[in-house]
């Protein structure tokens, strides 16, 4: 029986509906109707226009089987509408495995490395052949944030089509973002340190808050400095005694109050910081180049501080605790 698989546009709506529906309502009774699936009125605006595609397998010009793909960031997406008639299913025909194999090639062309799923537990089959193509079960919460969620679905797969590069720790999500972030800034405080060592400055990337705040400010407060910085009193004076070792800062107490100290940087300090300035202009324009892409880095970063600022991590995960 020969199979043609073609892409679909809103010419093939009424086939592709009445196949959908058919296996959801009357052979598995799953209580969802057209009005929470519109995006199959309107295949092309859905699906194509965002970079995604949808496919059919006809058999004697009947439509047997579906499948879709709905990009939701720059190297992710999303299967949705794996559907195969009953009377076509099985290894014969291997209509599902065909249909497949044609999304994850499209996306291997289209540099989209990772690909995201929702099923319902009812269907068991669907299950067993997701896991068959390496497809791993994960949690709802490791789902990313624009991933296009169907109410009905309740169990959620993933696969990776750049397998050399995934781990444990970037399969799990945002549950690792902490451990994501620290990692980030850890190659950037090596990668900083070997560009310092390239240019002969001895310097630790971890002192450039307080010389640069030093730098701009002249002479400022430990607290005043403490807060320019975002670091907690006890982090601010531990650098600050490392600085001062290095002979690139000193204090002066404050003649209307002897118990404060004003800190301010050396003539050392000084002409380390105009040795440096140049380096900054080259680290700047490189981290320039990682920031800038289509989730700006920085504006991401800001944004997320934004939203601590209002509520914390911990003052968030309560709330979810007891239950909002």
């Amino acid at each position: 029986m020969p199979i043609e698989i073609q892409c679909l546009n809103n010419t093939h709506s009424r086939q592709i509906i009445d196949l959908v529906l058919n296996i959801q309502q009357k052979e598995f009774n799953i209580p969802i109707t057209i009005s929470d699936q519109p995006d199959l009125l309107n295949i092309e605006d859905f699906y194509i226009k965002s970079g995604g595609n949808f496919w059919g397998a006809f058999i004697n010009g009947e439509l047997a089987g579906t499948i879709a793909m709905v990009k939701f960031d720059s190297g992710s997406a999303a299967i949705r509408k794996m559907f195969v008639k009953q009377a076509y299913r099985g290894k014969e025909l291997n209509i599902a495995q065909k249909l497949l194999e044609g999304l994850i090639a499209f996306c291997k062309e289209q540099l989209i490395h990772h690909l995201y799923l929702g099923t319902v537990s009812i269907l068991k089959a669907a299950q067993r052949f997701y896991e068959r193509n390496q497809f791993q079960r994960i949690e709802k919460y490791m789902l990313p944030p624009r991933f296009p969620l169907m109410s009905a679905d309740n169990v959620f797969y993933s696969l990776d089509l750049n397998p050399a590069k995934t781990n444990v720790i970037n399969e799990v999500g945002v549950l690792a973002l902490s451990t994501r972030l620290q990692r980030l800034s850890e190659q950037l405080r090596k990668d900083g340190a070997a560009i310092y060592q390239l240019f002969d400055i001895d310097f630790e990337p971890k002192w450039f808050p307080v010389i640069y705040t030093l730098h701009r400010k002249k002479m400022i407060s430990v607290v005043e400095l403490a807060n320019e910085i975002g670091y907690t009193h006890p982090s601010t004076i531990s650098l600050l005694k490392e600085l001062e070792k290095q002979g690139l800062i000193k204090s002066k107490k404050d003649r209307q109050d002897e118990r404060k100290r004003f800190i301010l940087l050396t003539p050392k300090g000084n002409e380390l910081v105009e040795k440096m300035s140049p380096v900054w202009n080259v680290i700047g324009g490189a981290l320039a180049e990682i920031a800038n892409n289509e989730h700006n880095l920085l504006q991401a970063i800001e944004q997320a501080e934004e939203k601590i600022a209002g509520q914390s991590f911990l003052q968030r995960a309560m709330q979810l605790k007891n239950g909002r």
